[in-house]
């Protein structure tokens, strides 16, 4: 049995808990943790930041297809690119219709994180910015 088998199968209390992981820790049973570097926690923390941004714009974009879709409307040659965005932004749509389009319109429109340098390649932090 490994120690981390030991500890899950130890249904413990606070004085069985210090023994027990004193012993463990002892006969050398106790996994050792690997925390990442620094570097590596950044590119990490930057990719789940572009995760939430491109989610954030493809729930706009299907908003924004929900509203067309509810009024019978639809482009076949594509809504994001200037001619398409130049047509949402030439209908005429009922005031809430309007408002939401041009709300998620704007939060669209700033063409991130595909294509803003901010969100380029950056290197990884070494040969393999996973545990080595």
């Amino acid at each position: 049995m490994t120690g981390s088998e030991a500890i899950a199968a130890a249904r413990l209390k606070d004085g069985v808990d210090s023994r027990t992981l004193a012993h463990l820790l002892r006969a050398d049973l106790l996994p050792e943790a690997w925390i990442a570097p620094v570097p590596v926690r950044e590119l990490r923390a930057l990719l789940r930041h572009r995760v939430v941004l491109v989610r954030l714009g493809t729930a706009a974009k299907n908003r924004i297809h929900a509203v067309l879709a509810d009024r019978g409307l639809d482009r076949e040659e594509g809504l994001w690119s200037g001619p398409g965005r130049a047509w949402l932004a030439g209908l005429e749509l009922p005031a809430t219709a309007r408002l939401i389009v041009d709300d998620h319109l704007a939060r669209s429109s700033t063409r991130w994180p595909r294509r803003s340098p901010r969100w380029r390649r950056r290197s990884p932090p070494g040969p393999n910015p996973t545990r080595e």
